[in-house]
């Protein structure tokens, strides 16, 4: 029976044609999946010349992620349910088993999975993740951030590769496993100041993560300074409080804010009874959105006695100056020695 089966299908094949993808519907869906979706086109067959019996159901990739469930209805009509994925728009692949040359088609940008950023996936925020930036009196700070997996691998999204010489590149819309073996991230194609990187929910804490800045003219002084890398839980919807920031003309501090939030807000950034609002940037789903704020007293402004300010980062407000519901915040600052460049950090606790 075999023989035959096998008979019969080489007989097939040299009469298949290639799977071709005209159209999805619908086009897109929510990030966690599920969705029923049906893929028009032609050359659709369940016939397989590696499998016995010889017949296998088409795989369908969304991206890289593959269905969970593909059924063959006819040969112009797949039905699929769609894989849990990161928000953006994706290139649908079918790929058959049957022998066809070629054996896949490729709709680019065929599906889209919608909603806010992080939902659905847990985000984890890499605040510095920049390319070399120069400082004063010839200093050159750079950046290294590192993943490993505690444990079993994980799998993320946001790591991208697509500078790098590896032909295809790895986009950031791709799942990259990341293993026992500590793995290096790119930072030197960074074009925002941080950077955000997906898990699946529950995963967060088994990736183990460092990001570190370092003035690397002057190596052998420090080991430059550990960033925090900041899981969702540390996001605040209520007022963020940073104490003890020092104020005097050796440091020049920075006070970086981002948000989960996809929109244009701001926030207000108090002290010693003055008011600032900070306009943050939208970034997009890989960026945070970002405002940063340098514009601290003088040592001569403050009340005799006094060397330190406490600093409050009110919640998010939108245009109308209420608060904005679902966007988080993170914030910390910096604070950088103006004669040596050594930079420490001050974060909430």
């Amino acid at each position: 029976m075999r023989t035959i089966y096998l008979a019969v299908l080489l007989l097939a094949t040299s009469v298949l044609g290639s799977p071709v993808i005209t159209s999805l519907s619908p086009s897109e869906g929510p990030v966690a999946g599920g969705t029923k979706v049906l893929i028009h086109g032609t050359g659709f067959n369940d016939n397989c010349i590696i499998c016995s019996p010889p017949f296998a159901n088409p795989i369908v990739s969304f991206g890289t992620v593959e269905a969970a469930d593909v059924r063959l209805i006819e040969p112009t009509l797949l039905e699929v349910t769609t894989p849990a994925h990161v928000a953006g728009t994706v290139d649908v692949t079918v790929e058959q088993l049957d022998g066809s040359d070629p054996n896949h088609f490729t709709l680019e940008d065929g599906f889209t999975f919608v909603d806010d950023p992080p939902a659905g996936y847990e985000p984890i925020l890499f605040p510095i993740f920049m390319p070399p930036v120069q400082g004063a009196y010839g200093s050159e700070f750079r950046t290294d951030a590192r993943l490993v997996a505690r444990g079993a691998p994980v799998d993320v999204y946001g790591i991208d590769l697509g500078c790098t010489l590896l032909d295809p590149p790895i986009g950031p819309r791709n799942l990259f496993r990341v293993g026992s073996t500590e793995m290096a991230l790119p930072t030197t194609c960074a074009q925002t100041v941080g950077r955000i990187f997906y898990v699946a929910p529950g995963e967060g804490n088994k990736v183990a993560a460092s990001l570190r800045v370092s003035d690397v003219t002057r190596q052998a002084e420090s080991h430059g300074v550990e960033i925090p890398v900041v899981r969702r839980a540390d996001f605040s919807h209520e007022n963020i409080v940073l104490l003890n920031v020092p104020i005097d003309r050796r440091y020049r501090n920075t006070l970086r804010v981002y948000g989960l939030h996809p929109g244009y807000y701001n926030v207000r950034v108090t002290f010693n009874g003055e008011t600032h609002d900070v306009p943050l940037v939208p970034g997009d789903i890989f960026s945070p959105a970002y405002g940063s704020f340098t514009d601290f007293p003088l040592p001569e402004e403050l009340p005799r006695g006094q060397d330190s300010i406490k600093v409050t980062i009110g919640v998010a407000r939108g245009a109308d100056g209420q608060p904005l519901p679902n966007a988080p915040l993170w914030a910390f600052i910096s604070v950088t020695n103006n004669d040596t460049q050594h930079i420490t950090t001050i974060t909430p606790n």
